[in-house]
């Protein structure tokens, strides 16, 4: 008797513990979305000074090129990141146009959002002096 025993069931797939590896092409992807993310939060963050704290506000130019550091290398890994398969090109897409996006941003947006801030206009809606009853 060696061995192999034919009376006792075998698994078909083995009993050791299968480690799970993350693979190269996901580790890339995953970067090319966070440094998306940096760029865009840089964009918000630019905004959100803009809106709140006019004092801190950097300018769009320096915004852009803060934003556009992140986005070309995250462009880059997005394009390294695309397969043969057709799922790696739809997952692709989804960091490439994140940081295509960030770096036509200036490019789309209007003049009148790039120009200086008018603090003299009102901040909400209200009534103006034409729609008061004559």
């Amino acid at each position: 008797m060696g061995t192999d025993n034919r009376a006792v069931a075998r698994p078909q797939r083995p009993q050791e513990i299968v480690r799970i590896r993350v693979r190269r092409r996901h580790r890339t992807w995953m970067y090319a979305m966070v440094l998306a993310t940096i760029g865009w939060g840089a964009w918000w963050l630019s905004l959100f000074a803009r809106r709140f704290f006019p004092g801190l506000f950097p300018g769009f130019a320096m915004t852009y090129w803060v934003a556009c550091v992140p986005a070309a290398a995250g462009l880059l890994l997005a394009i390294f990141t695309i397969r043969a398969r057709k799922i790696w090109i739809l997952l692709a897409a989804v960091p490439i146009c994140s940081n295509l996006s960030l770096l036509a941003l200036p490019w789309v947006l209007d003049r009148d959002v790039l120009g200086p801030q008018d603090t003299s206009l009102p901040t909400s809606p209200g009534p103006t002096q034409t729609d008061a009853p004559d």
